[in-house]
């Protein structure tokens, strides 16, 4: 069956999916994308076996199309059609033919049925977040997550649901990123109890992407194997990683000996400079906390050294560690606070940073040898 569908109508859901589609698959169906039009209500699915992701839009004229086609081939078809454009699409066999104005265009297909679909549970209890805190809690914490450890329970960040807070963890087992959500005056649509769920790295980069601003609720529900997120015409649903998370509230410094605190912004400025001639593998910066003084020395294997110094509140004994300066700068573009409160016992135990104004979040580096 032949409809006629606006440009501005299908785009947007497509180009909403888009992200989930690999350009290498081991299963070819996955670089298409499902359509699905019944009546006058538009779904554009994909998938990777590890992430859906699916977009709805109301559509002005009815019609009906099952179909798979190509997910950046289609992108770029219709992306370079004029705007508001009427396209006629007609399914033959095993191919879609798009005609508008002078244009035509003929892709290849599969069957609908072939698509694989995450089944998803029938009941589930969500829990209502505002898109700007979600986006906080995430964007302030992921970035500690491993990427393709050995460890794959370290390969995603941890969600954690109890008493009303909503915690989100991530290691890679040389640093950690706790931070917390307080939701004591947002309803849940029902009885959710305490739950936890190691989401994906692809989970939570798609996650961030479709996060609207604004204030607006986004739904979060935990399922058995799966994380669900309904964000306004957006559902995604992900794969769990399954595995023990180690415990991680047992590295955190609960008690430190020294307490420094600095200007975010003129700590983060110091410590790119020293980080240029930082020895490029290991990435090793010197900290030497001084009176009143915080020195960063960064020096690599030709004698090459950058110094630079910034003013602290500290007025206790000298000493110096070692830390790898991409992981202090992770934590300090992550932070948005004005300072930062440096929390340490001596030269060999982890090092606690706390935004000074902000006590929901917390990061922990382990030191280096230099």
């Amino acid at each position: 069956m032949s409809i006629t569908i606006n440009r501005e109508e299908i785009l947007g859901p497509v180009i909403a999916v888009l992200g989930v589609v690999e350009r290498k698959q081991t299963m070819p169906i996955l670089s298409n994308i499902l359509i699905n039009i019944d009546k006058k209500s538009l779904s554009v699915t994909s998938s990777d076996l590890e992430v859906e992701l699916v977009a709805t839009e109301k559509l002005a004229n009815p019609g009906e199309l099952h179909i798979t086609v190509p997910g950046r081939k289609f992108a770029d078809i219709i992306r370079s059609l004029p705007a508001h454009q009427e396209i006629l699409m007609e399914p033959e066999a095993d191919r879609l033919k798009l005609k508008t104005g002078r244009a035509r265009f003929t892709v290849l297909t599969q069957p609908a049925e072939e698509f694989p679909l995450i089944e998803k549970p029938q009941s589930l209890v969500f829990i209502e977040v505002p898109q700007d805190r979600l986006r906080e809690l995430i964007r302030k914490t992921h970035f500690a997550m491993a990427q393709n450890d050995v460890r794959y329970y370290l390969n995603g960040l941890r969600f954690e649901y109890s008493n009303q807070v909503l915690r989100a963890v991530a290691t890679d087992g040389h640093r950690l990123s706790v931070g917390m959500m307080n939701l004591a005056s947002i309803p849940a649509s029902g009885e959710l109890g305490e739950r936890a769920a190691i989401v994906p790295r692809k989970g939570i980069l798609e996650l961030e992407r479709l996060i609207g601003e604004g204030d607006q609720p986004i739904r979060i529900a935990f399922a058995p194997n799966h994380l669900c997120v309904e964000c306004g015409n957006l559902s995604l649903t992900t794969k769990l990683i399954e595995g023990r998370y180690p415990d991680y509230s047992s590295v955190i410094p609960k008690e430190s000996r020294h307490c420094i605190i600095v200007d975010r912004n003129r700590m983060k400025e110091a410590l790119s400079r020293a980080a240029i001639l930082a020895n490029e593998k290991i990435r090793g910066v010197r900290l030497s906390f001084e009176s009143k003084s915080l020195r960063m020395i960064g020096h690599n294997a030709e004698q090459e050294e950058a110094e630079d110094i910034v003013e602290t509140d500290y007025e206790g004994e000298s000493f110096e560690v070692g830390f790898n300066v991409s992981y202090l700068l992770d934590v300090l573009n992550a932070v948005s606070e004005p300072e930062i409160k440096i929390l340490i016992n001596d030269p060999n135990s982890s090092c606690r940073i706390d935004p000074k104004a902000n006590a929901s979040f917390q990061y922990v580096i382990m030191p280096m040898r230099l």
